[in-house]
């Protein structure tokens, strides 16, 4: 899609992509994340072009990831007021999620949420402007970002009151969605790339059916409880804060088909939490780590990307042991938002 945007310039990337007969699953994102991983994929794309074909393409691509990698961790160690740096490496910049799903499976995932933790940073030093435009980046990136969107609003309710900071975020993060994304909304490219995305169909996957007629989405029951619980507190510190938007995250992540870009939403408010809570959390989510890396690799048509390596018929899993292995991974995320609200509850009188 990007190297399609590069060779055929166009105010409707997403329209020119499917006339030149794209995937429509190829680009679910909006304009900011074409935007953040255009320069430097031009650059590459010129160079292989001009200089010598060295795949700079899709390096420039990658370091996109890299660099949105690197700035996470900066701000979370600030977010961690500069303690125990040795932890925050181990736990976000040496990863297995982390690093398998930037550079190995290759989500670019890591741009919305690194708007995200940018937006919390802004609004612990009482920028709310720039809170506000890091949200709405965050959101124009990938519009599932609206679901940390009510957290936010919450929080700065509860925190200032309904004052001009609060008006100030609103503002801003209104502003620049609705200006980012409102030329697009008549674009039939952008309609069916972006916002009829299959991506949106997970959250309706899980449902109880109620007679022949109704159905019960259980996700969005999920995350309403979790909202409703996080408002019902009546002092919220930022730990709190920080605590609750990732058990909002992982509250869906609990109930979703398997989805390898969304559970990296989820890597910063864990290490968070290890850091802040100093408890025996470090292993749980170690092992959570490497289920969630193994139900990945060892899904059909995943394996087939390391057939060199070794023999995919012997290694292929049964459907009964990717089940199992689904359900530990699921059960293990449970574990993780129930210990997150219990320390939140403990630390938060």
């Amino acid at each position: 899609f990007i190297e399609n945007t590069i060779n055929n310039f166009s105010i409707d990337p997403w329209s020119a992509y499917l006339i030149n007969n794209g995937d429509v699953d190829s680009f679910p994102y909006g304009i900011i994340m074409l935007l953040s991983y255009l320069p430097l994929s031009l650059i590459g794309e010129l160079f292989d072009k001009y200089l010598y074909d060295f795949n700079s393409f899709e390096l420039g691509f990658k370091l996109t990831s890299l660099v949105f990698d690197y700035l996470l961790l900066v701000f979370l160690y600030y977010l961690i007021n500069k303690k125990s740096l040795n932890l925050l490496l181990v736990s976000y910049w040496l990863s297995p999620i982390v690093i398998y799903t930037n550079f190995i499976h290759g989500q670019i995932d890591i741009v919305p949420i690194s708007f995200l933790i940018f937006s919390v940073f802004f609004i612990r030093i009482n920028q709310f402007t720039l809170s506000g435009l890091a949200m709405g980046f965050a959101i124009s990136s990938k519009f599932s970002m609206f679901i940390a969107l009510p957290f936010f609003i919450i929080y700065i309710y509860k925190t200032k009151g309904f004052q001009e900071e609060i008006i100030k975020f609103i503002f801003f993060v209104s502003t620049i969605t609705l200006s980012l994304n409102l030329p697009y909304l008549t674009s039939e490219g952008f309609s069916q790339m972006v916002l009829k995305t299959g991506e949106l169909d997970r959250l309706y996957a899980l449902f109880i059916n109620y007679g022949s007629e109704y159905r019960l989405f259980i996700i969005p029951v999920v995350f309403i409880l979790s909202l409703y619980l996080f408002w019902r507190l009546n002092r919220i510190t930022q730990d709190l804060f920080l605590v609750s938007v990732g058990i909002g995250f992982l509250s869906i992540l609990i109930f979703l088909p398997p989805a390898p870009g969304w559970t990296l939403w989820v890597v910063p408010f864990l290490v968070y939490y290890i850091i802040t809570s100093k408890k025996d959390f470090f292993l749980v989510s170690f092992i959570y780590s490497f289920v969630y890396i193994f139900n990945n690799i060892f899904q059909e048509g995943a394996l087939n990307n390391y057939s060199i390596f070794f023999n995919i018929s012997a290694l292929q899993p049964s459907s009964f042991s990717n089940n199992i292995a689904f359900t530990l991974q699921q059960t293990l995320s449970l574990l993780l938002a129930l210990k997150m609200y219990i320390y939140g509850l403990k630390r938060n009188n």
